[in-house]
């Protein structure tokens, strides 16, 4: 097996384990998850002053889109 292959293996594993850890997950747990990766996406935006890229951040990853109230 060469290199190339081996590595589609290894990330569908991969792939594969992180479903299964995240399906696994509770809702609060999700919810934590989504709004951390949320914001280190728009840290990156605003690290990479990608230009008009920036205008992302805001429609894109607004950070109150998802949010749920437990009423």
């Amino acid at each position: 097996m060469n290199r190339k292959t081996s590595a589609i293996i290894l990330a569908g594993l991969a792939g594969a384990f992180a479903y299964y850890k995240y399906s696994q997950m509770s809702a609060e747990d999700k919810a934590m998850l989504t709004d951390k990766i949320k914001t280190a996406g728009k840290d990156l935006l605003g690290t990479l002053n990608l230009g008009g890229l920036n205008s992302l951040k805001e429609t894109v990853l607004p950070t109150n889109k998802y949010e749920t109230s437990n009423s």
